[in-house]
């Protein structure tokens, strides 16, 4: 919420400043997001009073300006804005000053006219965005008066409060907070209102609904709201749209009960809160048509709906200019049935956020009569009144023991100390050593002796506290080896060359659709954000491959990787869903590039990570295989799918590897090294054909298996000319030495020809001439 100092101190016997005011804001536990202030406005600066107004002889949308700007001085100025007229008090910036933005403004012609000043919109003075016309000025205003000395500098303080604190959402609620920590007087406006009473103004209240007061007022010649209002206003983000709307509005933002004014003569009373009619339909005031249920609660006359309740108001009932008598409402509402409605229509206004963190019903009686009051004082007359429901919330005491409470904050607190902290805070408590604490109506919050030792504890201030050691120690001390390992694939990740990702873990239906996974086997929000984040993703693909296709205009080959959480629905009913941690890579390139990958993490973390052919919907029929380690299939590699890859520019390809983190972390294990051998290796090619549904993995792993003193890598496979049908050739390389001699050309041939007889033996495989 936005306050403006200004008017924060006028709830206080002190002036206190910005600096002092926020301090205490956040002792109390509210958090302060950002403190502005604006720069004083130049000296030059004056009230000034347009006496005539005439065409621009020369231009169509310029007006000539006489103004008269004190001590019998009258400026001729040319103005293009479509408001001015005469008899206004204006912002006049006279020869010689400086606007915020740095524009000095000269005496000078236009279209032929001479123009001794300029007159001022709100967004010239940096008051505001309102640029649409000039700022036109209370008429109590002196004329010739800098309006540096008559408007002060303003400072907003923009707080973040907790969602079960509804009246830290007002003025007064702060105000309330600050005056305990500072020690000051609080002063409130008084809420004393006497209308007469007229059973034909409402009838009935839903269940819903624990209050429902209604005010008719007639507001003819009603004058302009006081300047305080539309600084509150303003400073609040808040546009000024009429004198009762922004009196109802100023209401809202100073004691956090929202009101509603309808146009006395667009409705039919009585007026009625009541649950809606299936079917019925109310356009609101944002222009939306919105199709009513049960569920929702409506205020209706004879005729029908004329407001969502707690959410926004009807536009045929809407207060306008031509508006000559109001119907003031306010209510209390159960808060679940105002977020649900809320939710359901996809409107989100201030009122349903207020109603959402839930209000007591005295608001309702405090808001109406400072509301009505504004309303008479500025010319309004009150016709008659009507109340229904309950008057006042639910007292709540609580029993504490002042030892109990100095146990759980760890700090030696006196009962009389305490005691005087809980009245500051307008808690009406009896007692010493034992103390019962009555709260005040407007902290629903408070509920056990635990809530009361936070409010204590607030007042003595955090700061107090004194700085000691724990206590206690763990039985047990268990090391997290997950995180290190985490950060060790990272660095493997990076430095294989790709980019790292923290994507969302929410994705669409039709990314689903896209890879050939079925909805129905995802985890499905209830109240998703958009449809494109109404799953939660169980595999990484659908995330990394949007990031590829975002960014493949950029560069030709490039890959990612990311180590979130996927998510799975529980294998067993009562359960709760399964999470775990997965390594996905993608790339743009063929099988080959994704492996590069996945092997630099092989060899690195010494991990026997086996490939077996596998029928994922997503990967190339026969470029694609399961990972295996220690038995388990902790992950999958291969290339996409051309269907799901035909977004890609070039027809290029793009591989994808994912791997269980968890099942790495566990199987990974430290190098051990050995000296290399002193003496010359040799190499030799074994070339074999054997029938093409062979897997040359399963090969390679039968010569490590037989031959473990000599290094094995995979050169090539190739079937065509010279290779008989339904087979195919696969090359290796055999790399052998010894630590003691060197090895001789017969001993090589010997290794050769062992691992033909095996491959012979185990795949049939013949030597290729």
């Amino acid at each position: 919420m936005k306050l403006l100092v200004q008017h924060l101190n006028s709830y206080f016997t002190n002036n206190y400043t910005a600096d002092e005011l926020v301090a205490a804001i956040e002792k109390s536990g509210v958090e302060v997001e950002d403190v502005q202030s604006a720069e004083p406005l130049n000296t030059k600066i004056v009230v000034g009073l347009t006496k005539k107004v005439v065409q621009h002889p020369n231009a169509d949308k310029l007006r000539l300006v006489l103004v008269d700007v004190g001590s019998n001085e009258m400026l001729h100025i040319v103005c293009g804005a479509p408001n001015v007229e005469e008899d206004l008090k204006v912002a006049v910036a006279t020869v010689g000053s400086v606007l915020p933005d740095g524009t000095e403004i000269r005496q000078t012609k236009l279209r032929g006219e001479l123009s001794q000043g300029m007159l001022c919109s709100e967004a010239e003075l940096g008051i505001s965005d309102e640029h649409y016309g000039i700022m036109v000025l209370p008429v109590d205003y002196l004329i010739g008066k800098s309006l540096c000395d008559i408007a002060p500098v303003e400072v907003i303080v923009d707080t973040k409060s907790a969602a079960n604190r509804s009246d830290l959402q007002s003025y007064e609620g702060i105000a309330r907070e600050i005056a305990a920590q500072l020690g000051t007087k609080l002063t409130l406006p008084k809420a004393d209102l006497k209308v007469v009473g007229n059973p034909k103004l409402l009838k009935r209240s839903d269940k819903k609904v624990a209050a429902f007061s209604a005010t008719h007022l007639d507001v003819t010649g009603i004058g302009t709201a006081p300047a305080q209002v539309t600084q509150v206003l303003k400073a609040a983000g808040i546009r000024t749209i009429s004198p009762v709307v922004d009196v109802t509005n100023f209401i809202n933002l100073a004691v956090g009960q929202p009101l509603h004014a309808f146009d006395a003569g667009k409705i039919s009373l009585p007026l009625y809160i009541r649950a809606a009619e299936r079917g019925e339909r109310i356009t609101t005031l944002n222009g939306k048509t919105n199709t009513l249920t049960p569920e929702d609660l409506v205020v209706a006359d004879s005729n029908g709906p004329i407001d969502i309740a707690g959410v926004m108001g009807g536009a045929d009932t809407e207060v306008d200019a031509a508006t000559k008598q109001i119907v003031l409402i306010a209510s209390t509402i159960d808060a679940m049935t105002i977020r649900k409605t809320s939710q359901r229509h996809g409107i989100r206004t201030d009122a349903s956020a207020r109603y959402e963190r839930g209000l007591p019903v005295e608001l309702l009686d405090r808001g109406r009569a400072l509301s009505t009051n504004m309303l008479v004082d500025m010319g309004a007359k009150v016709v008659s009144g009507a109340r229904l429901g309950s008057v006042e919330s639910e007292k709540v005491s609580i029993e504490v023991k002042p030892n109990a409470i100095c146990r759980l904050l760890g700090v030696e607190v006196p009962a009389k100390v305490m005691v005087k902290h809980l009245e500051a805070l307008e808690f009406e408590v009896s007692g010493l050593a034992k103390l019962r604490a009555r709260v005040p109506w407007w902290r629903p919050d408070v509920a056990n002796s635990s809530d009361v030792a936070e409010e204590v504890i607030k007042m003595v201030g955090l700061d107090a506290l004194p700085a000691t050691i724990p206590a206690w120690s763990p039985e047990n001390i268990v090391f997290d080896t997950t995180r290190a390992m985490t950060g060790a694939v990272r660095e493997l990740m990076r430095a294989v060359g790709l980019f790292e990702l923290t994507t969302y873990s929410f994705i669409s239906e039709e990314q689903l659709q896209k890879f050939g996974l079925k909805p129905a086997k995802h985890l499905k929000l209830k109240n998703p954000l958009s449809i494109e984040q109404a799953y939660l993703r169980s595999t990484l693909l659908p995330s990394l491959f949007k990031v590829i296709e975002a960014n493949q205009r950029y560069a030709k080959n490039f890959g990612v990787s990311e180590i979130s959480r996927v998510f799975e629905p529980a294998h067993k009913k009562g359960d709760l869903p399964v999470e775990s941690y997965k390594l996905g890579v993608a790339v743009m390139g063929d099988y080959f590039a994704a492996k590069a990958a996945l092997d630099l993490l092989s060899r690195d973390l010494r991990l026997d990570l086996q490939y077996t052919p596998s029928k994922l919907p997503y990967y190339y029929p026969g470029r694609q295989a399961q990972i295996e380690l220690n038995g388990a299939v902790i992950g999958s590699i291969g290339e996409l799918h051309p269907r799901v890859t035909k977004s890609v520019k070039g027809n290029r390809a793009v591989s994808f590897a994912e791997l269980d983190v968890d099942s790495i972390s566990l199987a990974a294990h430290s190098h051990v090294f050995e000296p290399i051998s002193r003496f010359p290796s040799i190499s030799r090619d074994v070339a074999i054909v054997v029938k093409n549904s062979l897997l040359w993995g399963d090969v390679y792993t039968a010569i490590i298996k037989e031959h473990a003193g000599s290094k094995v890598s995979f050169q090539s496979r190739y079937e065509g000319t010279g290779i008989p049908e339904g087979h195919v050739s696969l090359a290796f390389r055999l790399t052998m030495d010894s630590k003691q001699r060197t090895l001789t050309d017969p001993e090589a041939e010997a290794v050769v020809a062992a691992v033909i007889s095996l491959l012979k033996k185990k795949f049939g495989a013949t030597p290729r001439s």
